[in-house]
């Protein structure tokens, strides 16, 4: 298990996306998919376009989904995992390295994901909450009046001081991205450092960050 302990700013700390990086899928869309009214789709175009930002895309969509609990609970646990993700979590135990999971997705999916795998991490997410018989409404502790992205959980906000190594692959880690010391990433995350030449170590699933994290972690990061 993975527990946040108190440690000086210069241990190394890693920020840790959930959706499509613990994840194989993205869990907000195939939550959406299988529960929400057809209109969630014309919030996520608005959202894609830029008129809205990801706390009221978020918001509005949750108010589209029609789900017991029993039935939303059931269906993140089918969720597939990222089969390296007990392996990354053990070498960060093994390296005394600090693991915080960070997602503008939802807490309740994140939180049964890791125990179906049996890990513990300090968890920074989107409180999903069920709101009558089939209904959701959405709290952001997280949140940050000052976010650049309008997101429901502010990743810079949240990690701060800013996190030495990002682990993610979308847009909600892009700005975190100009801070961190060290970016593995994939999907838009790869593409977005790729485009504004930000250094990074291009990965397709959690097995590629195993070695060179390793490595790193040996030899010191600041080197």
């Amino acid at each position: 298990m993975v527990f946040m302990t108190n440690q000086t700013l210069q241990t190394p700390r890693i920020l840790l996306d959930f959706d499509g990086t613990i994840t194989t899928r993205d869990s907000v869309d195939a939550v959406l998919e299988r529960f929400a009214l057809p209109q969630w789709q014309e919030v996520e175009q608005e959202w894609e376009n830029g008129t809205i930002g990801s706390l009221e895309c978020l918001q509005r969509q949750v108010a589209l989904i029609r789900a017991t609990p029993y039935a939303m609970d059931h269906f993140i646990d089918g969720i597939e995992v990222d089969s390296s993700l007990s392996d990354l979590l053990m070498l960060c135990r093994q390296s005394n390295v600090m693991v915080s999971v960070v997602s503008d997705g939802f807490e309740r999916s994140v939180r049964r994901v890791l125990e179906r795998v049996g890990e513990v991490c300090d968890i920074k997410a989107n409180q999903l909450m069920p709101l009558g018989h089939d209904r959701w409404t959405l709290s952001h502790p997280f949140a940050h009046a000052g976010c650049t992205s309008g997101a429901g959980t502010c990743k810079c906000h949240a990690a701060a001081p800013s996190p030495t190594i990002l682990i993610g692959d979308g847009r909600s880690d892009f700005c975190v991205a100009h801070q961190a010391s060290l970016v593995f990433a994939k999907g838009r995350l790869a593409k977005y450092c790729q485009d504004h030449h930000l250094p990074h170590i291009p990965i397709a699933h959690l097995g590629d960050v195993l070695a060179p994290l390793s490595q790193r972690l040996e030899i010191g990061l600041a080197a």
